[in-house]
């Protein structure tokens, strides 16, 4: 029981040193620069119900903005 501690032990001080060396990880981000080349549309907040309504953004994609209180918009109902 003891070498199976011990074993255990090791593995987490590997694995605590293991994310020291690496660091903080951060999610990738993009610049303004490689959006603009993607050829994604940009779409305001206010425009989100004639998106919604010609079928280009999904219901549930509306949902998610209007739940989030700085980036809702007034003609779409919030919560």
């Amino acid at each position: 029981m003891y070498a199976v501690w011990m074993q255990h032990n090791a593995m987490l001080t590997f694995y605590r040193e293991l994310a020291e060396l690496l660091g903080q990880v951060k999610p990738p981000t993009v610049s303004k620069d490689e959006i603009d080349k993607s050829g994604l549309e940009i779409i305001k907040a206010e425009s989100l119900e004639e998106y919604q309504k010609d079928g280009r953004v999904a219901t549930n994609c509306v949902d998610r903005v209007c739940n989030l209180p700085f980036l809702c918009c007034s003609s779409l109902p919030c919560v």
